[in-house]
């Protein structure tokens, strides 16, 4: 079976709890590894995905329109951020 190395858990050369979730959320291999763990980027970018989650909940369940939305734009610019983050760093 040839796969690449990058897609299987196995292969995370930090095998704790926060490079799991890295790679389960999707980010970036190269922030799978511990010290990058320690770094504002990852952490804008982790949760800028549950941040929006959590704001599309309250506008489909709650019907909190307003706070929904701003949550929403809140996980957008966590993302934005960790993005630029992560460009000035490499």
């Amino acid at each position: 079976m040839d796969r690449p190395r990058e897609l299987l858990f196995g292969a995370l050369r930090d095998k704790g709890f926060w490079s799991r979730m890295a790679a389960a959320a999707g980010l970036p291999s190269t922030l799978w590894q511990d010290n990058a763990l320690r770094k504002p980027t990852f952490w804008a970018l982790i949760s800028a995905r549950f941040v929006v989650y959590a704001g599309g909940v309250l506008l489909y369940r709650y019907l909190a329109t307003l706070t929904g939305i701003a949550v929403v734009v809140l996980g957008h610019v966590f993302f934005y951020g960790g993005k630029r983050l992560g460009a000035r760093e490499i």
